[in-house]
């Protein structure tokens, strides 16, 4: 992570990316040095939390703990307009990615343009824009944050995170 440009908001919001993304893009980074930098030390407390609970599994555990979560979980998903019908999709995601492309974010085809860990990416990118892009998701972020809570999941403590830059 080259963090150098960035200030402590869009610092977190990277940091929240990676640690939403697949454990085997974080797991041989020094989150907690990341996390030092950051002004909101409530949202370090946070990260913290959530890699001192990572740092008690195995490695394949990180790795299965969060397949079995995100990809098989029926009520858990890191897609923020699943719940949305077809046409309300379709439009969210045309917006998604001109917001991309205005901020010069490449997308792959890997992952769709309402993926969390790209929308924080989008979050680090612009932070003026973020605030916006947040609120707009809140409920999408609310229902994850509870199914979330419901499974006793370490990753909620990301969302807890999240949540304290958008009061």
């Amino acid at each position: 992570m080259n963090n150098n440009q960035l200030n402590s908001s869009q610092r977190l919001f990277q940091i929240l990316s990676l640690l939403f993304s697949y454990p085997e893009e974080w797991l041989d980074f020094d989150i907690l040095s990341e996390t030092s930098a950051l002004e909101n030390k409530e949202a370090a407390l946070f990260l913290q939390e959530f890699m001192g609970i990572m740092e008690q599994k195995e490695r394949q555990t990180i790795i299965d703990d969060y397949i079995n979560l995100f990809d098989f979980h029926e009520k858990v998903n890191l897609y923020l307009t699943s719940a949305l019908d077809e046409r309300q999709r379709g439009q969210v995601m045309a917006d998604l990615k001109g917001f991309y492309a205005g901020a010069g974010l490449l997308m792959t085809d890997k992952e769709l343009p309402d993926y969390l860990p790209l929308v924080l990416e989008y979050c680090s990118l612009s932070p003026k824009e973020s605030q916006n892009l947040l609120a707009r998701f809140r409920p999408a972020l609310e229902r994850l944050k509870q199914s979330l809570d419901e499974a006793n999941c370490p990753y909620v403590c990301l969302l807890k995170a999240l949540f304290l830059t958008m009061d």
